[in-house]
């Protein structure tokens, strides 16, 4: 029980740490997946995602998130 008890208080004061960081004001990643499969007949998807975010403030933000499959039609 003891053990219990000190796991969480240390995870209830692990987001501290994280308080001291400063906020990016914008933020843009881009990402590739594939996925291929080979199980008695083979195929692979490829696929592109996108986001960005923007901070008005340390503690107010915005995203936007968009993913998809190249060979889609939509």
């Amino acid at each position: 029980m003891k053990k219990f008890m000190l796991a969480a208080i240390a995870l209830a004061l692990l987001p501290l740490s994280s308080r001291s960081q400063s906020t990016p004001q914008a933020d843009v990643p881009v990402g590739y997946s594939l996925l291929e499969v080979d199980k008695g007949y083979s195929f692979s998807l490829n696929g592109v995602s996108g986001s960005a975010a923007y901070n008005f403030n340390s503690w107010l933000g915005a995203v936007a998130d968009i993913g998809r499959i190249p060979w889609l039609p939509w």
